[in-house]
C-alpha cells in the first residue's frame, strides 16, 4: 500500500491518480482538507476532466500502525520533513521504503537519518491546491514527469515497482541513474519561485530569476555538484487551462495564498548554504530568501517589490569584497558516497 504523506498540490494529485488506477493508497491529511476529502471525496480537475475520487484518509500515522508492504510517499514541504520522518519511523519502522516527492535536495538527506531505503523523485508537475479537497493538474495529456532513483545509488525491485505503478497511474514515470543531479537541476528551476512571490508572476521569467539561476549554477559548479535539466520536462509537461484559467502560481506562491510558510529556505537558502560552505556568497538568492521571509510575515506585500531594485541591491552586495573561508572545488565531494552530500 502507498501512503501519501501530505495532501498538497503534489500529494493530492498523486493520491487521486493512484486511486483512479485501482492501486491501494491512503492519504495523510489534516484539518478542513481531510474533512472535505473524507466526507465528499477528492475533487481532481484537469484540462480534460473534472472528477471526484474516493481516497481513504488518515489524520495521524498512528492510525496505520505497523503495516508490512507500506511504501511512504513524502509530499510535505521541506521544513516539515524531519518531524514527519521521525514519526513515520516510530510508527512503521526503519524498513519502510520512503520516496521523497519533494522540491529541494535536503529531504532525502533527512529521511536517511531514519530509513534504510530512501528514494528520490524529481517531480515536474504544474499542479495547484488552493481550496480544501480540490486539486488541479494543469499538464495534459501527461499530468507530470516523475524521475526516480535510489538516494545513494544502485537499483532494486522496489524502485522498478514504484516507477511502474506511477506510470500505471498516468504519469510519465521512469528510473534515472543520476536522480540527485536531476533534483539539483529542478532546484535551479525553483529559484524563480521566490521571485514570483517577491515581485509578482510577470517577473518569474525575467532578469532577476535569470540572475538567481546563474548564481545557483556558479555555486554548484564551485562546489563540484552535478546537475542537469531533464529533457522530458519540456517535451512532455504541457500546461493548459482548466475552465479557461491558467495555473495561479508556483507552489511557493500557493503557500502564501493559503497563509502557510514557504520552503524558500530549502530552495534559495540551499544555494546560499552551498556558497557559504564553499567559502563564497550567493547575494541574489540570499536577498530573495530574506524578502520571502518578510512576505510570509506580511502576506499583503506579496508581489509588490520592484524587480530592478531587488536585483540592484543584491548586485551591490556582490561587489563587496569577500575572503574565502572554507573548502572549494570538486575535491570536497570525492570523500562522500552520496552525490549531494558535499562537505
Amino acid at each position: 500500500m502507498y501512503v501519501v504523506c501530505g495532501a498538497g498540490a503534489i500529494g493530492g494529485v498523486v493520491a487521486a491518480m493512484l486511486a483512479k488506477a485501482g492501486l491501494q493508497v491512503a492519504l495523510l491529511a489534516r484539518g478542513a482538507n481531510e474533512e472535505r476529502i473524507r466526507a465528499q471525496g477528492l475533487r481532481l480537475r484537469t484540462p480534460t476532466e473534472d472528477v471526484v475520487v474516493m481516497v481513504p484518509t488518515v489524520t495521524s500515522l498512528r492510525e496505520l500502525g505497523p503495516a508490512p508492504g507500506t511504501v511512504a510517499l513524502l509530499a510535505v514541504k521541506s521544513q516539515d520533513t524531519f518531524g514527519l520522518a521521525r514519526e513515520l519511523a516510530q510508527v512503521i519502522g526503519a524498513g519502510c521504503p520512503v520516496v521523497c516527492l519533494q522540491n529541494g535536495v535536503d529531504n532525502e538527506r533527512t529521511a536517511a537519518r531514519f530509513f534504510d531505503n530512501v528514494y528520490a523523485t524529481a517531480v515536474m508537475a504544474p499542479n495547484a491546491y488552493l481550496r480544501p479537497g480540490e486539486f488541479e493538474a494543469y499538464s495534459s495529456p501527461v499530468p507530470g514527469v516523475l524521475e526516480h532513483g535510489r538516494y545513494c545509488g544502485g537499483s532494486d525491485e522496489q524502485l522498478a515497482k514504484l516507477a511502474a505503478d506511477l506510470g500505471t497511474a498516468g504519469f510519465e514515470s521512469h528510473v534515472v541513474p543520476d536522480v540527485m543531479a536531476v533534483k539539483y537541476g529542478k532546484l535551479l528551476t525553483n529559484l524563480g519561485n521566490a521571485v514570483e512571490v517577491v515581485c509578482g508572476p510577470p517577473a518569474r521569467n525575467g532578469p532577476l530569476t535569470s540572475a538567481a539561476q546563474d548564481e545557483g549554477r556558479a555555486c554548484l559548479d564551485r562546489a563540484g555538484i552535478a546537475y542537469r535539466h531533464s529533457s522530458a520536462w519540456s517535451a512532455l509537461v504541457m500546461p493548459r487551462q482548466i475552465g479557461g484559467l491558467e495555473r495561479a502560481g508556483s507552489s511557493t506562491w500557493q503557500s502564501i495564498e493559503r497563509g502557510r510558510s514557504t520552503e524558500t529556505d530549502y530552495l534559495n537558502g540551499e544555494i546560499v548554504m552551498i556558497a557559504r560552505r564553499a567559502g563564497a556568497r550567493a547575494p541574489i538568492n540570499a536577498e530573495l530568501q530574506r524578502l520571502v521571509a518578510s512576505v510570509e510575515a506580511r502576506p499583503e506585500t506579496v508581489g509588490t517589490h520592484d524587480e530592478a531594485e531587488v536585483l540592484a541591491r543584491a548586485l551591490a552586495v556582490a561587489q563587496e569584497p569577500n575572503e574565502p573561508t572554507g573548502p572549494t572545488g570538486p575535491e570536497t565531494a570525492k570523500e562522500c558516497r552520496c552525490a549531494d552530500i558535499q562537505f
